[in-house]
């Protein structure tokens, strides 16, 4: 289980958080589209991504804001064992 914690100073119908996308060694895994009628829970809010890992993995998540753009991606690594 991989949890995705986003946070936005704003989510209201005029700026909001319109996507997050989730990548698994650059394969996307888990993706999130917001707009003004459908607004992310609130300003910080979580999703759980299952996805199986059995190797070394990088997570990689970005979300971005409908008026200023994202940050670029967050990255962790994860070793498996």
């Amino acid at each position: 289980m991989v949890r995705i914690t986003v946070t936005h100073s704003a989510n209201s119908s005029r700026h909001y958080t319109q996507w997050l996308k989730v990548w698994a060694n650059g394969k996307e895994v888990a993706s999130f589209t917001y707009s003004a009628d459908q607004l992310p829970e609130g300003p910080t809010f979580v999703k759980e991504i299952k996805t199986k890992i059995a190797e070394d993995t990088e997570i990689k998540a970005e979300a971005s804001c409908n008026i200023h753009g994202s940050k670029g991606p967050q990255a962790v690594k994860i070793i498996a064992r």
